[in-house]
Parts: C-alpha cells; structure tokens; sequence
C-alpha cells in the first residue's frame, strides 16, 4: 500500500495559510493608515511609534487637524457674521414699515385736510416732501 501523504501537499496548505494571513494583515494595514482616527490618537506611545517610524504621515495628518480647527474658526466667524446680517435685515425691514406706514399717513392726510390746513403742518413742508419725493428708491430698496 502506498503511503498518500505528500510532502508537497503539507507544504502547500502551511504557504496558504501564509498567504492568507498575509492578504489579512496587508488589509488590516491599509484600513489602519487611511483610518483618520488611528492617526489622531492620545495615546502617547502610539503617537511616539507613528512618529518614529512614518513621520511624513504623522506630520500629514497633524496638518489634517489644524486644516480643521482653523475651518472652524471661518465657520464661526462667517455664523456671527450670518448673524450680524439678519439683524441688520430686521433693522432695514422695520425702517421699511415705518417709511411704508408713514406714506400711508401722509396720503391719508392729503386726502382729508386742504392745502392751507396741510401747510400748517411743520412735517409736511420738509420732511413729508422729502419722504414723497424718495418713494420710488426707498420702496426698491424695501421690495
């Protein structure tokens, strides 16, 4: 009877599983250096074996985090000054309904009080001119 045990063979499953083990810790690397969170770490001795054996890396990825830090110091200034726009707006807006309601006034009163009752009033020969007399460029920048 022949002996069906091959050396070969023998060899042959130790190499795949070598090889498999090999593809896995190949895998296993790329996932850790393209893994943000492995490169920005706190642990102390990781941070010093990233850096004493991929510093190119380490340093890339440092700048990574201050890239982000100073995005969100322009975010933060750009929200205050969204802010500061919108109550600006708020501001123009009433400006508007105050200037919108006081044509409605004037007119009302033109339509209710004579020329000479109209004159007696100190608005009217001053400021209510100049107020009628803006109405088309004031009620563009209101719309």
């Amino acid at each position: 009877m022949e002996n069906n045990s091959n050396p070969k063979t023998n060899n042959s499953g130790f190499f795949d599983a070598l090889l498999g083990y090999a593809i896995l810790m190949t895998i296993a690397f790329i996932f850790l250096w393209n893994w943000d969170g492995f490169w920005q770490t706190n642990i102390r001795p990781l941070e010093n074996v990233q850096q004493k054996y991929f510093p190119s890396k380490f340093k890339q990825e440092q700048l990574k985090i201050s890239r982000i830090e100073r995005n969100n110091e322009y975010f933060a200034e750009i929200e205050s000054r969204l802010e500061l726009a919108k109550n600006e707006l708020a501001k123009q807006k009433l400006n508007c309904d105050y200037y919108e309601t006081s044509l409605g006034l004037i007119e009302l009163l033109k339509r209710k009080l004579s020329e000479d009752e109209l004159s007696g009033i100190p608005c009217y020969e001053s400021t209510c001119k100049q107020i009628l007399n803006s109405e088309p460029e004031a009620l563009e920048i209101c719309s």
